[in-house]
């Protein structure tokens, strides 16, 4: 078996320490005492830790202030069919703007991988990642939840978004669904909601491992008074070629149920009601769960993407710092929350 190479945690521990003291007494940090400084460092040189020189460089030019040559490369790895294919998803797209931003900020560098790529292959991919300096990898959300990764990830500080890559599990960054509805739900009860329709498309909600209608179950069983509109799950109409199918099913949901608000997102639920001659917020209100600009035009929960992109870079650095690579024993989980916006869909 492959020995693990020496964390900040394992000095930790054998210190009986925070991480964070640890690396503060490692670069003999005034906050801690002398002979703490000399301890930990004597455990450190004892058990073969060894600090990444690359990013103590870059984070003591972060420090001092210092714009200089970019001395490390974070690689976005893209896995979906066709190239680029995410971009169909305005979500994912701020999403990656939020990567390339943060990266910036850190003065790393960043390279763009399609693993699909004509004559690329797996071997061929390892070698061009491993002689380009890179230090951490972020895989993009993927497009089918059965995507084999056949790369070398051992060398690599790892993370994702979302919760589409069921294997590797590996650190990511997600957005907090059932916060978000749980949130949403409570507030249009206290507006006097009780007959509350949830739409979302089928294999979205099985993306986001069925978050939103896990939410919206609870929150509906806990109310006494509840309408008990069943949640549609729909074609996905955010594919063009399924948005007509989705609409007849929508129609055929809301005759048969007539609920007084419909949560959706992304707008594509607003525009099914205003095409069937309903006017908003006269005849039924609308509540959107995923707006990506706050506007005033809807009700609903502004969420920035970017800030998940963001995230995800920095739990690739944190990785770095610490010395950390390949798939990790216990994968840590990043939620950021949305945030509640008024606007002129709800009465």
């Amino acid at each position: 078996m492959k020995k693990q190479r020496p964390t900040l945690q394992t000095i930790a521990e054998i210190a009986g320490l925070s991480k964070s003291a640890v690396s503060r007494a490692l670069r003999n940090d005034p906050m801690q005492s002398i002979k703490t400084c000399e301890r930990v460092q004597k455990i450190a040189a004892d058990i073969g830790y060894a600090a990444n020189p690359v990013i103590n460089a870059l984070m003591s030019d972060l420090r001092t202030g210092r714009q200089g040559k970019r001395t490390a490369t974070i690689a976005v790895i893209d896995f979906w069919n066709k190239k680029g294919g995410w971009k169909a998803w305005p979500n994912l797209t701020i999403f990656l703007e939020g990567i390339k931003e943060q990266i910036d900020e850190f003065n790393l560098a960043y390279d763009y991988f399609w693993y699909w790529e004509q004559d690329l292959t797996p071997r061929r991919l390892n070698q061009i990642i491993q002689t380009r300096g890179i230090v951490g990898m972020i895989i993009l959300p993927v497009e089918s939840p059965d995507t084999t990764i056949e790369l070398d990830l051992s060398r690599y500080a790892l993370a994702t978004m979302g919760y589409s890559l069921k294997k590797p599990n590996i650190h990511r960054s997600a957005r907090n669904f059932i916060g978000d509805i749980f949130n949403a739900l409570e507030m249009l009860r206290q507006r006097g909601f009780k007959k509350i329709g949830l739409v979302e498309p089928a294999d979205v909600e099985e993306r986001n491992n069925y978050f939103w209608s896990a939410g919206f179950y609870t929150f509906d069983l806990s109310a006494a008074d509840s309408g008990h509109v069943p949640i549609l799950r729909s074609s996905n109409y955010h594919r063009p070629e399924l948005r007509e199918q989705a609409y007849q099913e929508f129609s055929c949901w809301y005759r048969e149920h007539k609920p007084d608000v419909v949560v959706g997102s992304n707008l594509h639920v607003l525009k099914f009601i205003e095409r069937m001659g309903l006017k908003v917020p006269r005849d039924v209100a609308y509540f959107d769960l995923d707006l990506l600009e706050d506007d005033g035009k809807v009700d609903g929960v502004y969420f920035d993407w970017s800030r998940v992109g963001a995230a995800t870079v920095d739990m690739v650095i944190d990785q770095i710092n610490r010395n950390e690579r390949g798939v990790p024993r216990d994968p840590k989980l990043t939620l950021i929350n949305g945030q509640i916006v008024t606007g002129k869909t709800l009465p």
